[in-house]
């Protein structure tokens, strides 16, 4: 079970070749709780949001073990922008605009708990502020 977020940190890169293109290297993560993202799972399960070299992943987190299950969304790095984050008391909220391959932009509503702010805030200042690499 993966309860620390360094035990979260080091599965997910050592397994970032499960869920990430070929080549890409871990730069960041943190956990979104129950966020609104268009190809989430409905049941309202929690999400790894991973930056890697190019692109902003989506994974999915088995229930009860924190354990990273697939990938849910790739989107590369330029077609998504995060704003600040909000701020909450014992959860706050990140909202973002992705660009899907059809041009169509999205807006997403990312729900974190206070102990990933750090990992969070880096994030999407790395994602917002990046070029791909």
């Amino acid at each position: 079970m993966l309860l620390s977020k360094a035990a979260i940190r080091h599965e997910l890169g050592i397994r970032l070749a499960e869920f990430a293109p070929p080549g890409e290297q871990l730069q960041g993560l943190f956990v979104d709780e129950r966020g609104q993202i268009p190809f989430a799972d409905s049941t309202g399960t929690p999400v790894y949001v991973l930056l890697t070299t190019n692109y902003v992943l989506f994974v999915g987190i088995k229930k009860f073990s924190n354990t990273p299950t697939r990938t849910l969304g790739t989107v590369p790095r330029q077609a998504i922008r995060f704003d600040p984050p909000d701020h909450g008391i014992a959860h706050f909220s990140v909202r973002a605009q992705m660009q899907d391959q059809q041009g169509r932009l999205h807006r997403i509503r990312l729900r974190i708990a206070q102990k990933w702010r750090p990992e969070a805030t880096a994030l999407t200042a790395a994602a917002s502020g990046s070029q791909p690499g």
